[in-house]
């Protein structure tokens, strides 16, 4: 008990020194939903700030099905909906990037000792409403 109460006593040190500074926020919901042992599903939101819960200015969506084909395979679709607003305020239009993802994926896993390993390979179709169809490895 003694050493939990040193590291919340070293945070709030740190954290009070750094309170002049504008840090940003990142807060991440994560959900997965096994069906079987073969079979998942997942999604997740992301809501950025550059300031700390102040001025947001990227939030995601998104979410996907994932078929284990072997202990350290998994395949996955996926997809999701990407938004970034300019600086300066709360979501303050207009927008710097308005995207949409579609990506296949491969995602092999390897554990050394306690250590895992997640090594991911995508292909994404990126869209965006006013530029061409763009794709990324």
């Amino acid at each position: 008990m003694h050493k939990k109460g040193l590291v919340v006593l070293i945070f709030f040190l740190i954290f009070k020194q750094t309170s002049a500074i504008d840090l940003g926020t990142w807060n991440i919901l994560n959900v997965k939903y096994k069906l079987n042992e073969k079979w998942s599903f997942f999604g997740e939101a992301q809501l950025r700030s550059l300031r700390f819960y102040d001025h947001f200015h990227y939030y995601e969506f998104k979410g996907g099905i994932n078929y284990k084909i072997h202990n350290n395979v998994v395949l996955t679709f996926a997809g999701g909906s990407y938004q970034t607003y300019k600086e300066g305020g709360d979501f303050v239009t207009p927008k710097n990037n308005n995207e949409i993802r579609l990506w296949p994926q491969v995602v092999l896993n390897q554990s050394i000792g306690k250590i895992k390993i997640e090594q991911r390979q995508a292909v994404k179709k990126l869209t965006f409403p006013s530029k061409k169809l763009q794709i990324r490895l």
